[in-house]
Order: C-alpha cells, then sequence, then structure tokens
C-alpha cells in the first residue's frame, strides 16, 4: 500500500485530524514482480550462449548490454565493457575502416554478416564472425545494433591448412613427369593433368 498522510489544523493551529489517503499497488508490484522475472529469464538466455552477445549504441558508442561470453572472449570484466567506448576498444583501426562501411548497410538493409579480429584485453586476435541487426526503439528514434559473433579461430585454421595442402598438391602435380588422372567412381568421369 501507498499511503499519503497529512496532518489538519484547526483555525488556532493546533492538530484536529489526520487525512491519509491510500493507494493498493498490488497490481504494480505483481508487474514489477513480473518484469524482475522477464529481466532475470533474458540475462539467463543470453548468458548460456557460447556465442557472444552486444549490444550497443552507435550514436554514443557505448556497450548497453553483454553476455558472459563476451566477457570470456575478451577477457574484459563486466565494469571494464560498460567504461569502454564500443566498437573502438575491440578492433583494430583497418577493422574498425570496414565495420564503418559495413555499419552503413546495416543502417540502410536492418542486418548483415562481417568477419572482424577481436582484439582481446591481453592483445590477442580472435577470428569472429558477426552477424550484426539493426534495432529501433519504438519510444524514440533512436536506433541499437545488436551483435552475435561467433569464434571462427578453428574454421580459418582448416581454410589455412586446405590452402597449404592444395598448394602442395599443385607442386607435385608440377614436378612430376608422370601422366595423373583423377577418377570420379560414381559418375565414371576422368579428369587428366
Amino acid at each position: 500500500v501507498w499511503a499519503s498522510v497529512r496532518q489538519l489544523r484547526d483555525a488556532t493551529g493546533a492538530p484536529s485530524g489526520v487525512i491519509a489517503v491510500n493507494r493498493d499497488l498490488s497490481a504494480r508490484k505483481d508487474v514489477e514482480a513480473a518484469l524482475r522475472h522477464e529481466v532475470g529469464f533474458t540475462d539467463q538466455a543470453l548468458n548460456a550462449q557460447m556465442d557472444t552477445f552486444f549490444l550497443f549504441d552507435p550514436a554514443i558508442g557505448k556497450a548497453l548490454r553483454w553476455n558472459r561470453a563476451f566477457c570470456d572472449q575478451s577477457g574484459y570484466t563486466d565494469e571494464e565493457i560498460a567504461a569502454l567506448p564500443a566498437p573502438a576498444s575491440y578492433y583494430s583501426e583497418a577493422d574498425l575502416e570496414r565495420a564503418a562501411a559495413f555499419i552503413e548497410d546495416v543502417l540502410a538493409t536492418g542486418g548483415g554478416t562481417i568477419e572482424l579480429d577481436l582484439i582481446r584485453k591481453d592483445g590477442r586476435l580472435i577470428p569472429t564472425e558477426y552477424r550484426v541487426s539493426l534495432i529501433r526503439d519504438k519510444t524514440s528514434e533512436s536506433i541499437f545494433l545488436i551483435s552475435i559473433g561467433r569464434d571462427i579461430t578453428k574454421r580459418k585454421q582448416a581454410e589455412a591448412s586446405l590452402v597449404e595442402s592444395e598448394k602442395r598438391f599443385r607442386y607435385a602435380m608440377q614436378a612430376t613427369s608422370d601422366g595423373l588422372y583423377d577418377w570420379n567412381i560414381q559418375t565414371n568421369e576422368i579428369y587428366f593433368s
């Protein structure tokens, strides 16, 4: 209950009574409890993700929300992330230039995917693929960007390994004087080289 109490005085200034107004706050308290539950549920859902979640306001260059995976991936604490300019604190100048052009596209189209190297607090680079979406605040003209990031270190290593393997194969092919062919058993096609 919310209560407002006011003392009444008579013509001489002596206390003569009290006026009290009470308001039942049960419905408001129920809404507040539901909101707290929803915020807790959302935090749990975001923190259960292996991918990073990062919401920031490009107008002020500040992070608004992030998940535990972003702290783990970047090496920064919640307090440090809250204080750091975003995204400038996490990427090289070259990546920031590419990201600026990419963000212009996102503002026009509503979303997109980009690869950037996240610079950890300890200086290590984490190749990361980001899916970025635009969100507009319904009550104002404000826009926010949500970025979901996935560490693609293993994929990059596999790609580099494949390129190296293909290079070695080409060198071997060029070095041999024997004829080689590739036979696809399923289609019975033969490729000579």
